[in-house]
């Protein structure tokens, strides 16, 4: 399934967005376009978290994992140029939803690997 890779396309904007910010030393019209567009692009996947959860789960749902956490990271790095109050808001919200992705993909492995199914020969 390719659906995880959806996902990747959220990495290269939180992280272009901190390393812009560290080689300008600013916020300005590009840095606030890049991390909007990671922002509105997380939210849209949020909200289609039922279509997701739905489907078998695969190794490569640590996918979501590096993804999420470069936003939350951009979120934090936002904060601190900017201290702006809503994103004082957000980082907790995000860091939540960050640990709770991180568990749910340590249980779902877990099982895997407990059931004998994690690594599984395909014919």
């Amino acid at each position: 399934m390719l659906t995880p890779s959806y996902f990747i396309i959220l990495a290269p904007l939180g992280i272009g967005f901190v390393s812009y910010v560290q080689l300008t030393g600013k916020v300005d019209g590009l840095a606030y376009t890049l991390y909007g567009i990671a922002f509105y692009l997380g939210l849209l996947f949020i909200f289609q978290w039922r279509r997701f959860i739905k489907l078998p789960f695969f190794l490569s749902w640590w996918a979501y994992l590096f993804p999420t956490a470069a936003v939350t990271n951009a979120t934090i790095y936002m904060y601190q140029e900017t201290g702006e109050p809503l994103f004082i808001w957000l980082i907790p919200i995000q860091l939540a939803g960050l640990l709770v992705l991180s568990i749910y993909l340590l249980i779902k492995t877990t099982t895997l690997a407990m059931n004998g199914s994690l690594f599984v020969k395909e014919d």
